[in-house]
């Protein structure tokens, strides 16, 4: 049975207000955290805001995961939609995968009335959107969960005669799993609007500092980068910064550098994977990132670059769906889905590569849109 859009709002709405409660608890949690900036960072003082204030990283991280559960729900929801439409129109899973792909196949069906086509359209248009959302809440929580490094840290840490993390670099990292809650807030915000918005934007004035920041605060989420049942050490560098203001959603540009910078964690993975397989040297696995200004076309570049094994093919690499790692678990949405919000932010990316040396993502964006 085909549900009308009407009946993904509902499910969307409901869960909505599964997680409106968690939201407002972990919002208290991390205030609770937060009160380490009180302490010093002597190890008694570490070991007591660990003894005291500790149990509500324990909350945060279970509240993250309370907050995956709708959003699997839903996933799966979607996933069995599109197959009863392809029972439906007696075609393969595959050839309906998109909207695009969708409207050929409804064109070239001559068994269903225009009304029935049309509200399989629609489903299949909502699918698009949420399938996009999906993969941002994904990447938005695999960045929240770099708080449960924390732990481990200090419970490190606390083993040490004299500690060498300091109050201020655990302050850093509850304030970015912070910033993580809100994007997801956010992220779902946009989820039950979408039937009356594509991309909720927030054009705001912001510094090249705040990228900086985003970027550095990486750099412990890929030193013990997490994929598919290892631990692999990637390296981030920042190869230089240049001083600037601009007007954008700086949401919108972590959501793309997310995705980009994931999928070349996950390829550096994979070559570690197949490098230990084959009994060879492993190399250091590298990201370089450098952000300049370029006032002549009143744009900025954000350059990521990695030591991967490169890309055979990047015609197809923005296609929606297409993915080198389907073992692995890739979906394909992620850099489609980058693409497009590049574009709507008035922006433009370009790729090269160089099989066995790696690949270089280029992302230019306005100073501010017009």
């Amino acid at each position: 049975m085909i549900l009308d859009v009407k009946e993904y709002m509902k499910l969307l709405i409901g869960a909505e207000q599964q997680v409106a409660d968690v939201f407002e608890d972990m919002a208290q949690d991390f205030q609770e955290l937060k009160k380490i900036q009180n302490y010093s960072n002597t190890k008694e003082d570490l070991q007591l805001y660990y003894d005291t204030d500790f149990k509500y990283l324990k909350k945060l991280i279970d509240g993250f995961q309370k907050l995956s559960v709708p959003t699997k729900e839903l996933h799966e929801f979607c996933t069995n939609e599109l197959f009863d439409i392809a029972e439906l129109l007696k075609v393969d899973f595959s050839e309906i995968k998109d909207s695009e792909s969708a409207r050929i196949v409804l064109e070239k069906n001559d068994f269903l009335s225009s009304a029935t086509k049309d509200s399989i359209f629609s489903v299949l248009e909502i699918n698009d959107k949420l399938r996009i959302s999906f993969h941002q809440i994904k990447a938005i929580l695999a960045n929240s969960m770099s708080i449960t490094f924390l732990e481990y840290k200090l419970e490190k840490q606390l083993k040490l005669e004299k500690p060498t993390f300091t109050t201020s670099e655990i302050l850093k990292m509850i304030k970015t799993s912070e910033i993580e809650l809100k994007r997801f807030e956010r992220s779902w915000y946009e989820l039950v609007n979408l039937n009356r918005h594509n991309y909720e934007f927030q054009f705001e004035q912001h510094s090249s500092k705040e990228l900086k920041e985003y970027l550095e605060l990486q750099k412990e989420k890929l030193a013990n980068y997490y994929f598919y049942g290892r631990y692999r050490e990637i390296l981030l560098v920042n190869d230089g910064l240049d001083d600037f203001a601009f007007k954008s959603d700086i949401f919108k540009i972590k959501e793309i550098l997310d995705v980009i910078l994931n999928n070349a964690a996950e390829e550096l993975s994979v070559k570690s994977n197949i490098e230990e397989s084959e009994n060879v040297q492993i190399t250091e696995k590298k990201i370089n990132f450098s952000i300049t200004l370029s006032k002549e076309n009143n744009t900025f570049l954000i350059r990521i670059k990695d030591n991967g094994r490169g890309i055979p093919d990047t015609t197809l690499i923005f296609k929606p769906y297409y993915t080198t790692k389907k073992a692995e678990g890739g979906s394909g949405i992620g850099l489609s889905a980058a693409l497009k919000i590049t574009k709507a932010l008035g922006g433009s990316v370009i790729v090269n590569t160089m099989i066995t040396k790696g690949s270089t993502f280029y992302i230019e964006m306005p100073i501010e849109k017009n």
